[in-house]
């Protein structure tokens, strides 16, 4: 005991007098012990603010806990105090240990090491669907973080035996100590930026980084350049006004003299100004510059919106999307840069600000919860027999003692997909629900999917979730079913759930995906389940691709996903002979429900998607004498007031049977009658978007439209 507490006053010395990384400590031991520990020792290094997280906090500390976490995020604390007793969750530690200053520290409170997975940890339970026994399984998550632990030079062990772990020295501390004065990366970004708004339009800069590389202080540092020469206007935009703080921060810092007044600061006639995203897209304002500070957190749709209608645009974005939306725009936006503005250039800032070169910490959390970049992403395409494959159905704890594949798993879902996130990995480990199809060929990872089994566990609670009095975890589409669907019999079948599909990039566009979903139906078949099913944001391309394979959409969500930006769609494919009166019922009401949402919820839905879902439902065909009035209306004999009901079914039952009308309308035809006649937006609106002076010659759209529809009957 001497011996630690020996090695444990050098290392207080060696941390007061030595330039260091951040760095992890893990407190290992009865819960009591460790606060008491831990609360001492942070006291003695003098960590004058800290952030803690399952623990009470005195001021200046701050408390937060696993569900409210995101709100700290931008700020900065001495040191994080994280107490795992309370439940370990993966998001809030990954996204929290970017919330350390410089040299500071990260307190992990768990219980003995070789005891934590068998631990009854609370946030487990939360992840747990109803039915299922977690109480009685160790957590395969915890053993694997254990051994990272473990296995690390860099993390110290405190125990109420021992204090074990070398202090992170840093050789290559950086001299951007109070970070105002700029590094080479960021002189460069100030450069493009400025060429952005004197340069040509339409090329718009995208920087990107890992956090603490000072991607928010660049965009007030250039702001502030500007104003004092080329601009009058600049306008940033952000998920909310605390992601852009450090901009403004960094800007009035230049601007000397300027006044910073509710979100504006203004010199002389001149202003940098935040509106958020949704206000900039409904009032249109003018500026010489657009700034997007924390882009990826923002829904890709919005995103192709503002860059649709402004010249000049530079976003800044976090690589690891430790939120989950970081992929997104990685996966979906730079596709449509490449699209819409091919000459768009981009950024990366590797040297950090924010802490030292080589941080410990960052490293450390990177690894363990398998947040970094996939080494596969720009090689090349690669040619594969599919018949050549073979499959393996996996259990995440299973994975456990097959680390490599694990680490290609996670890898191929975190660059696949833009929802992937930390938690995603405790799921994958730990849940009893969650299985992995894994595609190889001969070696090779080439494709996975990740599904959940929802067995018929919810039989005694079918009135309740009927009702609304009840919600459990998991069991989406059962639960889904019966309580938005109205189908009562839902809940006495059984399901697979697809969560996550993922093919290796070198081998894409050759019907992976595809085959993987026939093993899964396969897998369905053999184990007697029901329905297959899945849940999505929908887009056009992936409706497209599960239409093909027989899956059919039954539910889209009246409220668009926070980081998707897109209506959630529900789909099903029946394996099971009981499962067929269930769809066709769901299939019935959805193609009814559709068509009366689409100038309600749906109506901004973009027309192509409306197009694609009315192709897969029915509308019955007109009788002829509201075929006769619509002919009048065709000649101007009618008013369009009179008909418009029956235009609306006309169009219905149109879209639903074959694709001959492409070949009388043009796209900004069928656009103008689907935004028109089935969204009822407004006329401004659509003309706007298809480029038609005003009502009149709308109108004398919309008839001949119709004629040629009639002209084809």
């Amino acid at each position: 005991m001497i011996v630690s507490y020996n090695r444990l006053q050098d290392w207080i010395q060696a941390k007061k007098t030595n330039p260091t990384h951040r760095q992890l400590i893990v407190v290992s031991g009865p819960e009591d012990w460790a606060i008491e520990s831990t609360m001492a020792l942070s006291d003695e290094l003098k960590l004058s603010q800290c952030l803690n997280v399952g623990l009470q906090a005195v001021p200046p500390h701050v408390s937060a806990t696993n569900t409210n976490y995101r709100q700290y995020l931008g700020q900065e604390f001495d040191g994080l105090l994280y107490n795992a007793y309370q439940g370990f969750r993966a998001n809030a530690v990954m996204a929290l240990s970017g919330t350390i200053k410089r040299e500071g520290l990260m307190f992990l409170l768990c219980p003995e090491l070789n005891g934590w997975a068998a631990f009854s940890d609370p946030e487990r339970k939360k992840r747990t669907s109803y039915g299922f026994d977690h109480a009685n399984n160790a957590s395969a998550f915890i053993s694997r973080l254990v051994a990272k632990i473990k296995q690390a030079d860099d993390v110290v062990l405190y125990t109420p035996e021992h204090f074990n772990g070398p202090l992170a020295v840093s050789s290559t501390q950086t001299s951007i100590g109070n970070g105002y004065e700029q590094t080479s990366c960021q002189n460069t970004a100030l450069q493009k930026i400025t060429k952005v708004v004197t340069g040509h339009r339409k090329r718009p800069l995208v920087i990107d980084a890992d956090r603490g590389r000072g991607k928010s202080s660049v965009l007030g540092m250039a702001a502030a350049e500007l104003l004092n020469g080329h601009c009058k206007d600049i306008i940033i935009t952000a998920p909310n006004a605390k992601a852009c703080q450090q901009a403004f921060i960094h800007a009035e810092r230049i601007l000397v003299g300027s006044v910073f007044n509710k979100m504006t600061l203004t010199l002389e006639d001149k202003q940098l100004r935040f509106i958020p995203p949704d206000v900039i897209l409904a009032t249109k304002p003018k500026t010489d510059l657009l700034l997007v500070d924390e882009a990826a957190a923002i829904p890709t749709p919005v995103l192709k919106q503002l860059l649709s209608h402004y010249n000049r645009m530079a976003f800044s974005t976090t690589v690891h999307g430790y939120e989950g939306s970081g992929r997104g725009f990685e996966i979906r936006f730079k596709k449509h840069l490449d699209t819409h503005t091919p000459d768009w250039q981009s950024l990366h800032l590797s040297e950090p600000i924010r802490w030292n070169k080589g941080d410990t910490l960052e490293d450390f959390w990177f690894d363990a919860l398998l947040m970094k970049e996939s080494a596969t992403a720009n090689q090349q395409l690669k040619t594969i027999d599919k018949d050549s494959l073979s499959f393996e159905v996996l259990q995440g704890k299973s994975l456990i003692t097959r680390l490599e594949l694990l680490s290609n798993i996670f890898s191929l879902m975190v660059n696949a997909h833009y929802q992937t996130v930390p938690d995603d990995l405790q799921r994958l480990l730990d849940s009893p629900d969650h299985f992995i199809l894994v595609a190889k060929c001969n070696t090779t990872l080439v494709g996975v999917i990740l599904y959940v089994s929802e067995p018929a566990y919810l039989s005694e609670l079918t009135d309740d979730i009927h009702c609304g009095k009840r919600r459990v975890n998991g069991h989406l589409l059962s639960q889904s079913l019966c309580f938005h669907c109205g189908i009562k019999e839902a809940t006495a079948l059984t399901y697979i759930r697809t969560v996550r599909i993922a093919v290796n990039p070198q081998y894409q566009q050759q019907g992976i995906g595809s085959k993987l979903l026939q093993q899964l139906k396969t897998i369905a078949a053999e184990q007697q389940v029901d329905m297959l099913g899945t849940s999505f944001g929908l887009e056009e391309q992936l409706l497209n691709f599960w239409q093909k394979n027989n899956y059919h959409l039954i539910r889209i969500g009246h409220q668009k996903d926070a980081s998707s930006g897109e209506h959630s769609g529900l789909m099903l494919s029946p394996t099971s002979a009981k499962a067929n009166p269930l769809l066709q019922t769901a299939h019935a009401d959805f193609s009814k429900e559709f068509a009366f949402q689409l100038s309600r919820h749906f109506k901004r839905l973009p027309y192509a998607l409306v197009i694609r879902i009315i192709g897969s439902l029915s509308y019955p065909t007109l009788p002829q004498h509201s075929l006769t009035l619509i002919h009048q209306f065709s000649l101007n004999e009618r008013p369009i007031e009179l008909v418009e009901r029956l235009l609306d079914a006309l169009l219905l039952n149109t879209l639903s049977m074959n694709d001959s009308y492409r070949n009388m309308l043009t796209a900004s035809e069928i656009h103008t009658l689907v935004s028109y006649v089935l969204q009822n937006q407004a006329i401004e609106d659509i003309c706007s978007q298809v480029g038609l002076t005003g009502k009149k010659e709308l109108k004398k759209v919309l008839v001949n439209c119709i004629s040629k529809l009639l002209n084809d009957m």
